[in-house]
């Protein structure tokens, strides 16, 4: 009971990272592949389960863990992934207050008396309690600002661009061709191959930013890039 309670339904969760539902059950197809790839047990962040729709049918969901709140939360970025994290955080410490509380109800009535308890042990109880969950708070948001700051540290990886820009300025000397009109071509070419649409809803769902320009779907996936690198090959003599 008190780990059936300890999940979030994939509706909410779904809800609170601003997905659609569907989409939300996409990715996590995709991590079900990856984990069975790597023989991690899905159960522990995603347990499949199903809810009733408001035409009473039947419908897939799962009910996240904290675990894996946590994972989904790692791949998101800017302010859509810090509101999450603050939501589902919030979310299993109602959880975990609640069971808390229920289990000292149950181990009062099965030793003591009501009576014997005074209002201002009840009180202290509580100030003990919200002591105790401001320090877990603390605690997880100071790991946070850690590893947040060990990503800023890391080296910075060299865009395909920067790679790739005195190949493209080359080609334009040679042969006149502006990049802008190099990188329509290349995107026709990724066009051939992949969902160029889906690939925008993914990319604004993933980093939480609007795609300012086309071509940065190249930067973002590695599958472009190879298609790029080809485009370009092409203009080498």
């Amino acid at each position: 009971m008190e780990q059936l309670e300890q999940t979030l339904s994939s509706l909410e969760v779904a809800e609170m990272t601003g997905k659609t539902h569907y989409n939300l059950l996409r990715s996590i197809a995709s991590y079900e592949k990856h984990f069975s790839q790597l023989n991690f047990e899905l159960a522990e962040y995603f347990k499949l389960s199903t809810y009733l729709d408001e035409q009473e049918k039947e419908r897939k969901c799962y009910n996240i863990t904290k675990k894996g709140c946590e994972f989904i939360a790692h791949k998101m970025t800017g302010i859509k992934g810090t509101e999450f994290t603050v939501k589902y955080i919030e979310r299993f410490h109602e959880m975990e207050q609640a069971i808390s509380q229920q289990k000292v109800v149950e181990q009062k009535t099965k030793n003591k008396s009501l009576a014997e308890y005074t209002p201002e042990k009840i009180v202290d109880w509580k100030l003990n309690d919200l002591n105790k969950r401001l320090k877990r708070v603390e605690a997880e948001l100071q790991e946070k600002s850690r590893v947040r700051l060990v990503k800023r540290l890391q080296p910075k990886v060299e865009t395909w661009y920067e790679k790739n820009r005195d190949i493209i300025w080359n080609i334009k000397e040679r042969t006149g061709i502006e990049p802008r009109k190099l990188y329509h071509e290349i995107l026709e070419e990724c066009g051939r191959y992949y969902n160029l649409d889906e690939a925008k809803e993914i990319y604004q769902s993933e980093t939480g930013r609007t795609l300012a320009y086309t071509i940065d779907l190249v930067e973002y996936f590695p599958q472009l890039q190879d298609i790029a690198d080809q485009v370009l090959d092409g203009y080498r003599f």
